[in-house]
């Protein structure tokens, strides 16, 4: 566990733009049909909040690309 918490630190420590690679990267290690799940599910997540939105019980927020720390305010 040592050796999972150390790099989880250093991973936390990289900027977003280089976590969100290696998120990426991550994904494309596995196997297509796990990538077909993972992009499902993303699919899901997708839906559901534009039909939240759409209901009006989500509001737009402005794209973190500008700033991708940004998310980190809301919470």
């Amino acid at each position: 566990m040592a050796v999972y918490e150390s790099l989880k630190a250093e991973v936390l420590s990289l900027p977003a733009s280089d976590r969100t690679q290696l998120i990426e990267d991550i994904l494309v290690s596995f196997g297509s049909s796990e990538r077909a799940a993972v992009d499902a599910a993303w699919v899901a997540e997708a839906e559901s909040r534009l039909a939240a939105y759409d209901r009006g019980e989500m509001k737009a927020t402005p794209h973190l690309r500008r700033d991708p720390d940004a998310w980190k305010e809301r919470i």
